[in-house]
């Protein structure tokens, strides 16, 4: 039985892959999916869509290390003492 021969599409597919890990490596995996893609057609002149990248890189399961740091609200502190209410006795004044 013959084998056939890897489709074009197949082949391309395997070129990007090996692309995609050198890129990875290079970046000791802080790279992720849409930085790599911007990479790829920067630097190589290829056309590939993030979306193709994320996808390669599922297969390979290849995850980016950086994480994106959350939002943590501004908290407002004062060092000067509270002045009094001075409003609460204005009930008392209406009588």
């Amino acid at each position: 039985m013959e084998k056939l021969a890897p489709s074009q599409q197949e082949t391309r597919r395997n070129a990007l892959k090996t692309a995609i890990k050198a890129v990875y490596n290079t970046n000791r995996g802080i790279y992720g999916y849409r930085r790599i893609a911007a990479f790829l057609r920067s630097i190589l002149n290829t056309e590939v869509g993030d979306r193709w990248v994320w996808e390669l890189m599922n297969e390979m399961s290849l995850k980016s290390r950086m994480v994106r740091k959350s939002y943590k609200k501004p908290t407002t502190t004062t060092d000067t003492p509270q002045k009094p209410n001075l409003m609460k006795n204005l009930d008392d004044l209406s009588g």
